[in-house]
């Protein structure tokens, strides 16, 4: 008999902002989907959107690709409609997408640890960076007394945390205790089709894609300073891509990007099909990021035979080792250093960096332990 998973998530597909949550949960549905029954409980909205999402029949269950999912609306996002369609499901595992969302983790946490009918439920939680230092020193005395709070409730007693990375599973224990159970099982992803190697064909210009949500934590201020620092700057143009979540901090980066006069463009947020054609047309993936526990954009760009510069507050480290691209401090100097290395970069050494990037991403798609260490996660 197929395990029954119910899954927790702010926002899914056809919603896209979110990025990288979403993508995760769909290829687990997609990867496990004839091994498993799993149903999404999820919002009706995309990420910062005031109207439902468009299409969608709100409030029962549908059948979209390997799992069933309900689309709530607010009024239903509630105790007594959660414990209604756990009953319902009667699942074997439930697993809590996000730390901090009250809605999609936190309140059906504690209706399936309080239930008695719910109590044999294995519970799996995934921080999704949320427990990282650069993810912690955003609004640090809120997180720090939620986690007092939550110490004093037991509420992570008895869950199993998803990690994405052994470091992750450090943080985790750091923060959470050192009694925590966490089991590692990177992020599942798809390979893209029909990819091939980069040429600069020595052009005066360097395009770098910026993809993430607009937010501090992606620290896409470093990178226009970066920039605008180049002595090449006129050379330059960014794209930025991704859902703006702090309207004030954009506006104060495209002011700097103005005022020096630097060439780019702002797309929006892009659903993950369509992201290809920036993708390929793009040079160069940065993302100073202070905190990823997986980073699904920094893997995609090099599936896509992108070198990258990221910051060092990722998994993916040693970069100029494996002739990939750069893992850096979070310095403005040291970003500015990479990118005026790639402009300079002859067009046989920039070939070098893509083909690596594009077997690095191999090397991490087509593992078949990643897919071993989720399906233990998730159906064991």
């Amino acid at each position: 008999m197929k395990r029954k998973i119910v899954i927790f998530i702010d926002w899914f597909v056809p919603a896209y902002k979110a990025g990288g949550p979403i993508r995760s949960v769909l290829n687990i549905t997609s990867t496990f989907g004839e091994e498993a029954e799993f149903y999404v409980i999820t919002s009706n909205k995309d990420l910062g959107e005031a109207s439902p999402l468009a299409g969608i029949e709100e409030n029962k269950w549908l059948h979209l690709g390997f799992a069933k999912v309900i689309y709530l609306d607010i009024m239903y996002q509630n105790a007594e409609r959660y414990l209604q369609l756990l009953n319902e499901v009667k699942p074997d595992v439930v697993y809590l997408n996000s730390l901090f969302s009250k809605n999609f983790t936190l309140l059906p946490l504690s209706i399936v640890k309080k239930d008695q009918q719910l109590k044999e439920v294995k519970i799996i939680l995934a921080p999704r960076g949320m427990l990282g230092k650069g993810a912690l020193a955003i609004k640090p005395l809120k997180k720090k007394l939620f986690f007092i709070y939550a110490r004093f409730k037991g509420l992570f007693n008895s869950i199993i945390w998803h990690a994405s990375t052994d470091l992750e599973v450090a943080e985790i224990k750091k923060i959470i205790g050192k009694h925590s159970i966490a089991e590692v099982a990177e992020n599942l992803a798809i390979l893209p089709q029909n990819v091939e190697v980069r040429s600069k064909t020595s052009t005066p210009i360097l395009n770098i894609i910026f993809v993430s949500r607009i937010a501090i934590k992606k620290n896409l201020q470093l990178l226009a300073n970066a920039i605008i620092s180049s002595k090449y700057k006129a050379q330059f143009h960014l794209t930025i891509i991704g859902a703006i979540e702090d309207e004030a901090y954009f506006n104060a980066i495209q002011t700097s990007l103005k005022s020096a006069k630097i060439n780019y463009q702002y797309i929006g947020a892009v659903p993950q099909e369509k992201l290809r054609q920036y993708y390929e047309q793009a040079h160069v993936f940065c993302l100073p990021t202070w905190h990823e526990n997986y980073g699904h954009a920094i893997v995609e760009a090099m599936s896509f035979a992108l070198p990258i510069i990221i910051s060092q507050n990722t998994p993916w480290r040693n970069l100029q080792q494996k002739g990939v691209g750069y893992d850096l401090p979070v310095d403005v100097v040291d970003f500015t250093k990479a990118l005026d290395a790639f402009i300079e970069m002859s067009d046989e050494a920039y070939a070098h960096y893509s083909s690596n990037a594009l077997q690095y991403a191999k090397s991490i798609l087509l593992n078949p332990e990643v897919i071993q260490s989720n399906r233990k996660l998730f159906l064991n």
